[in-house]
């Protein structure tokens, strides 16, 4: 007996001292929680919580947080769950495991004021490693449900397959989800409709400021790649693409924007024999001035389309008698000049073209060939532009000789046109091609030297 009462003391001041060592892991696990939200604190984040319990004695650190509120500290957007709980093991465990209340609410504030989005998710996992290392993110499904509001229909964003890492400095993320759909609901007078995104990937990064992805004065690039997407829109119209990018990129005052799509497609319905159009390759690029203001600031515009050609269905309803050149069509536009705009109650101000330099303008399809260059300047204060536009075109006659042909063109506006294009045209211009030289001046309107009334 005398062994067992030893023995049982013996264990007993084990357990204590065990629960006393565990309770000053407990005090430094929430010492950490302080100075992390103290660093988010520092790069714009704010993170609240009505109730703290620390949990898990003997084996873990379990830190359940009751009412939790995320929010940037410039009001643009706040987030709030019932609760968060992050597990951490003493022993066989390298990693915090954070998981989420099932439903939270998210808060976005923009020109049209603020929005509500219920956020939902179903196994979500974050994984915070306790050495070095990038936190992951994993989740079966995340869904943004928005009921509808100031007249917009109800809409959904779903995530499957969701996976993502954040660097441990905060100045890169990366992320992917198998699946994203976008479902609006209502019909085609509500804009009903579904879009896919298969093979989502995200990746963003920064250089300078202080190292986090929300530090001011930092360079930023965020790439969005999708391996193909489809939608069905309002009045049964559907679309589809083979692979999209889209990389935004800021830094030095200016915000600069690439994107690219092969294989895009759009028609009436799912048809076999609905009208539509197909694609090859898109590609924009757009260089503009980051932050919104008065004084002008130079800007850049690319945009190039290869392989433009209606299929076989629209070609009959154009030219059903087989008169056009049948050949895709391409397009290739480079603009260039000087634009101010400001930030105004209500949203911004329209923008303000100072000056226009058209490099490039060169279009080609259904036999005809079209190509502009010349630049037009608004002066301050002036009330109308000043410029110079050099136009050539061949082979539009025939083309639009085939689209009133095809009843695409009405009588009456395609005789406005040719009277228009006999007008403009240049005296020795060749037989079926039109030249011009259009010249804005003093409010006036000038072709190859004469006045347009």
């Amino acid at each position: 007996m005398r062994i067992l009462i030893i023995g049982a003391a013996a264990a007993a001041a084990l357990a204590v001292g065990a629960w006393g060592l565990w309770r000053v892991g407990a005090g430094e696990v929430e010492a950490a929680v302080d100075a992390q939200v103290a660093e988010l604190a520092e790069r714009g984040v704010l993170l609240r919580w009505e109730n703290r319990r620390v949990e898990g004695f003997p084996l873990a650190y379990a830190v359940t947080l009751e009412g939790v509120a995320l929010a940037a500290s410039d009001g643009a957007w706040a987030f709030s769950a019932p609760w968060t709980l992050s597990r951490a093991p003493l022993f066989g465990g390298d990693a915090v495991v954070t998981t989420a209340a099932p439903a939270g609410r998210l808060e976005v504030s923009g020109p049209q004021g603020l929005s509500q989005l219920r956020v939902e998710n179903e196994g979500l996992k974050i994984e915070t490693p306790l050495g070095e290392g990038p936190a992951t993110l994993s989740a079966e499904m995340l869904r943004l449900v928005q009921p509808g509001e100031g007249g917009a229909a109800p809409s959904t964003i779903a995530l499957r397959g969701v996976s993502a890492r954040a660097a441990a400095d905060g100045g890169s993320a990366e992320g992917s989800a198998a699946l994203v759909e976008t479902t609006i609901e209502g019909g085609p007078a509500e804009g009903g409709g579904v879009s896919r995104l298969t093979g989502l990937t995200v990746r963003a990064s920064t250089e300078g400021g202080e190292g986090a992805l929300l530090s001011e004065g930092a360079r930023r690039e965020i790439v969005v790649a999708a391996a193909g997407s489809e939608s069905a829109g309002p009045g049964a119209t559907v679309g589809a693409s083979g692979p999209v990018s889209l990389t935004i990129a800021s830094g030095d005052g200016r915000t600069r924007y690439a994107a690219r799509a092969a294989e895009l497609r759009a028609g009436e319905s799912e048809a076999a024999d609905a009208a539509g159009t197909e694609t090859e390759l898109m590609t924009l690029s757009l260089d503009v001035p980051a932050a919104a203001t008065d004084a002008r600031q130079p800007f850049t515009l690319e945009l190039a389309l290869e392989g433009v050609a209606p299929n076989e269905a629209l070609w009959r309803a154009m030219d059903p008698g087989g008169a056009m050149e049948r050949a895709p069509g391409s397009a290739q536009v480079a603009l260039s000049g000087h634009v101010s705009g400001a930030a105004a109650t209500g949203g911004l101000r329209p923008v303000d073209v100072g000056a226009l330099r058209i490099e490039t303008f060169r279009a080609s399809g259904l036999g005809a060939q079209l190509s502009m260059t010349g630049e037009i300047a608004m002066p301050a204060g002036a009330s109308s532009p000043n410029g110079q536009i050099s136009v050539a075109a061949t082979g539009w006659a025939q083309a639009l000789d085939a689209l009133e042909a095809g009843g695409v063109a009405p009588p009456a506006q395609a005789a406005l046109v040719r009277a228009l294009a006999e007008r403009l045209n240049a005296p020795d211009a060749p037989a079926g091609a039109f030249f011009s030289e259009i010249e804005l001046r003093g409010g006036m309107v000038f072709a190859n030297g004469l006045r347009v009334r």
